[in-house]
């Protein structure tokens, strides 16, 4: 028998202090490539990435409700909070469409 050094890859949460990685809600706690670990992290429902960055359900950053766009600019009304992309009609700012 010999002993090999394996490098496996997880993806974790980027918010600080954050303890949550690949394996803590599912099956398989690392995987052999880069590519496979971010796949499984962004197809679960409650986890996200965006910007270079991964984070689990409780630290996901805010979305449009028109366009999904996530961003830290969004404004919020009655009816959600939209991102300036959705917010802008005949070249005036305005809240929801």
């Amino acid at each position: 028998m010999s002993i090999r050094t394996l490098t496996m890859y997880e993806v974790a949460c980027d918010e600080d202090g954050c303890a949550v990685v690949t394996g803590t809600y599912g099956d398989w706690s690392c995987w052999g490539d880069p590519g496979t670990a971010v796949e499984d992290w962004t197809e679960r429902d409650d986890h996200q990435a965006f910007d270079g960055k991964h984070y689990c359900d409780e630290h996901r950053k805010p979305e449009c409700d028109g366009c999904e766009k996530v961003t830290d600019d969004l404004r919020q009304d009655a009816k959600g909070q939209w991102c300036p992309d959705c917010c802008v009609v005949d070249g005036q700012t305005e809240i929801a469409l």
